[in-house]
């Protein structure tokens, strides 16, 4: 019977120990996703900028402004972009994802258009999907 109780600790020990290898797992693999963002971060924002200086070029007039931490907190990677009728596009990093959020008014009133959109293409791809929907409504 006491062989009972021994067994059962090991058992637990070993699933405790199994769950905090996983756990340990997770949270390297979220930290490296993370590390990962903030290198690309500067690719991102840079090709926003081409995407928009190319927009204004079409447009024959500075319609856009990017502006960069427009948050105003140097560790927050976030850029703005701003069109000439005061319809905003935010962009920011949070965790391993870009979270893509419009002012209301450039999509409409019953959905605020925000979007989650995950690295896994190249810099100027992920600033092409940021952006073409919301200029696309302007």
């Amino acid at each position: 019977m006491n062989d009972w109780y021994m067994q059962l600790g090991l058992s637990h020990c070993q699933r405790d120990a199994s769950a905090a290898d996983g756990s340990r797992t997770r949270q390297d693999r979220d930290r490296a996703q993370i590390t990962e963002t903030h290198r690309r971060w500067p690719g991102i924002v840079s090709a926003i900028r081409t995407l928009a200086r190319r927009y204004n070029d079409g447009a024959g007039r500075e319609v856009l402004t990017v502006i960069d931490n427009a948050d105003g907190h140097s560790d927050a990677l976030v850029v703005t972009i701003v069109a000439s009728g005061a319809q905003t596009l935010r962009v920011a990093v949070n965790g391993a994802e870009l979270c893509v959020r419009p002012t209301p008014t450039a999509i409409g009133a019953a959905d605020d258009g925000q979007r989650w959109i995950t690295f896994g293409a190249t810099d100027g791809a992920i600033a092409a999907y940021a952006l073409q929907d919301w200029l696309a409504h302007l």
